[in-house]
């Protein structure tokens, strides 16, 4: 159900609150952006290095957890970082886990899934990226010690194949190299 804030102007004639139409065409433009997103096949030799998100304790309801705040990446814990949109809602976040001086992080990021496609971790990955942390170090830690996700995976290989056309074909040979800890099985 819409409802449209509708006011009697002066001169008795009806304006339509800009705020509504804006809400509606963000919906609008969100909806079709989820269903342009493509889903290419996942190759064999990186389908089985992932992993289904953990039901038990997904990170999106934890980081929910955080409420209200300044809207933007803020990071709230040692380990959680938070992304709000423009309303002041958490709407993804990531979990980022020092493994050690001579290893990369350990990245877990998640947006709401009613939200995904829209941006929020690409701009997430560039909060990160400024505060010095090294998002890509940690994508291909994550993936060579078999701790990624589909949709994760799915993230990376975007990411990468907008700066090289060969992307995947890097990551396929090296999905089993951990930067910090070298070739792993």
């Amino acid at each position: 159900m819409v409802v449209h804030d509708t006011r009697r102007t002066s001169s008795g004639t009806a304006a339509v609150s800009t705020l509504g139409l804006l809400g509606r065409w963000r919906r609008r433009e969100r909806d079709r952006a989820r269903v342009l997103r493509p889903v290419d096949p996942i190759p064999a030799a990186i389908a089985v290095r992932l992993i289904l998100d953990n039901e038990n304790e997904p990170l999106f309801p934890q980081l929910k957890r955080f409420g209200r705040g300044r809207p933007g990446v803020t990071q709230e814990e040692a380990e959680r970082w938070v992304i709000r949109d423009e309303r002041s809602r958490v709407v993804g976040g990531a979990k980022v886990g020092w493994v050690g001086d001579d290893h990369p992080v350990a990245l877990d990021v998640a947006v709401d899934p009613a939200r995904q496609g829209e941006g929020w971790a690409s701009r997430l990955y560039t909060a990160l990226e400024e505060a010095g942390i090294d998002v890509e170090a940690g994508a291909d830690a994550s993936l060579a010690h078999r701790l990624m996700t589909r949709d994760g995976y799915a993230f990376m290989r975007a990411r990468r194949l907008r700066q090289d056309p060969e992307a995947e074909a890097r990551i396929i040979a090296t999905a089993n190299i951990c930067p910090g800890c070298g070739p792993l099985d």
